[in-house]
């Protein structure tokens, strides 16, 4: 039987992340290399990587399979996680900037062909 992983456990596996992703396929270790882990609270941490398509592949049954099974492995503990994008990441933790919104105001402009004034 293999223990919950606690918080203490979940931050030891960020510190320990890049030398973990060495236990995977070429596929996954490629994204998970590029990816980051983030714990905000309680017992789960969140696995962020940069696409959607990133999220897809390794929320495919087999590919998380294979991360559970590894991280079992490699810690001895059961971790509960979340695969989130990068922009889902920035959302839930309210950590968008000005910069971002204006770009994306930007884009939008030159897609409708108008020119949007932002006023503070």
């Amino acid at each position: 039987v293999v223990k919950r992983a606690v918080p203490e456990d979940i931050k030891q596996l960020i510190r320990q992340w890049q030398g973990v992703v060495d236990y995977f396929d070429p596929l996954a270790k490629n994204i998970l290399r590029t990816s980051r882990l983030e714990y905000t609270e309680g017992e789960q941490f969140h696995l962020v990587v940069q696409a959607e398509v990133q999220k897809s592949m390794l929320t495919d049954e087999k590919q998380l399979s294979r991360i559970h099974q590894v991280l079992s492995e490699r810690t001895g503990k059961a971790f509960k996680f979340q695969i989130i994008t990068l922009d889902e990441y920035n959302i839930m933790t309210n950590n968008v900037t000005y910069e971002d919104v204006d770009e994306d105001i930007k884009i939008l402009g030159q897609r409708l062909k108008t020119d949007f004034t932002i006023e503070s």
